[in-house]
């Protein structure tokens, strides 16, 4: 923007066709990158972190067959990063820093996806909540099905911090016939949150646990 300086964070000859920042917003304003370059296997990208707001930037930790690389932090000393396994796509690795991405400290990777279709663009969000190592935590993916040519929603789940996985879980019954403008609803069910109009929750089980995953984000349980 007019006025601001540009900050470079990544400077050589190598292609960078993928990239996911985040905040740390605890106490000191960490900021982290995690960067890929997809037109390759093997070292594909580098994981980075600013500790003065952006103006420099450490040399980095390579980061081996990463494709849709995706970084979160949610609150306390945890970074979680997800990518697209690049030697096959159809997997989803995930792995953890508990020490503000310091090098030297990140987790076994753990394969957090099911199956072998094609997986796509992961997004990795945990529980604001403590102690951050038993915290619930979510990746959330696309499959493309060899089958049809459209896209399923999938997601996992670990209730342990990261260690470990429930993989694989879809959103609803994916089979289920789908119409979003003709359904029955009860508009006095409890079961269900109210985030768009008309309750439209009830419309589908993908919907609704779309609609609880977008209440859970933007409001707390007292406003559920």
């Amino acid at each position: 923007s007019a006025g601001s300086d540009l900050m470079l964070v990544a400077v050589g000859p190598d292609t960078v066709d993928a990239f996911s920042v985040a905040l740390d917003r605890d106490a000191h304003y960490y900021v982290y990158c995690l960067y890929a370059n997809e037109h390759r296997t093997g070292r594909t990208g580098t994981f980075t972190r600013s500790l003065d707001y952006g103006v420099s930037w450490e040399s980095g930790t390579d980061w081996w067959n990463a494709w849709d690389p995706c970084i979160s932090h949610t609150t306390g000393s945890t970074i979680h990063c997800a990518w697209r396994y690049a030697l096959s796509g159809g997997e989803i690795h995930y792995s953890y820093n508990r020490h503000y991405g310091m090098s030297g400290f990140w987790s076994t990777h753990r394969v957090v996806s099911s199956g072998t279709d094609q997986c796509f663009d992961p997004a990795v969000v945990q529980t604001d909540s403590s102690p951050e190592s038993q915290a619930a935590l979510w990746v959330f993916y696309t499959v493309g099905r060899r089958d049809t040519a459209t896209l399923d929603l999938q997601y996992s789940v670990s209730w342990t911090g990261g260690r470990d996985w429930a993989p694989g879980l879809p959103f609803g019954d994916p089979l289920r016939a789908y119409d979003p403008t003709i359904y029955h609803h009860r508009p006095y069910s409890k079961a269900y949150v109210i985030n768009l109009p008309n309750w439209y929750a009830q419309s589908h089980p993908d919907e609704d646990f779309a609609e609880t995953f977008a209440v859970w984000l933007t409001q707390s349980p007292e406003e559920w």
